[in-house]
């Protein structure tokens, strides 16, 4: 009886481990850049749409935040590494902070 009895498996999800947000150092110089650049746009939100709360940056493109806050190399640096191809250097990543 015992070799027509059903074995059950286990068949759950299994969940992988998240990283934390501060393991800075082990992205990818593509992830540096999108980071930095969203710290920066959060930290100067004020600047940017005044007291309107914090999602309404999702609204303003890239260039539309960069030009409000003068930062021409930021944006450049950023739509390199958000929309092209191209291999972002460490060099990219100075460049951006």
């Amino acid at each position: 009886q015992a070799e027509n009895e059903d074995i059950r498996e286990y068949c759950g999800v299994e969940k992988k481990k998240q990283r934390k947000a501060g393991s800075f150092m082990f992205q990818n110089n593509r992830d540096k850049i999108r980071r930095l650049y969203q710290k920066k746009m959060i930290k100067r939100k004020k600047e940017l749409i005044g007291e309107q709360e914090q999602q309404m940056l999702k609204y303003l493109t890239a260039k539309e935040c960069c030009d409000k806050l003068s930062e021409q190399q930021l944006k450049l640096v950023y739509e390199k590494a958000r929309y092209s191809e191209e291999i972002i250097s460490p060099e990219d990543v100075r460049l951006a902070k």
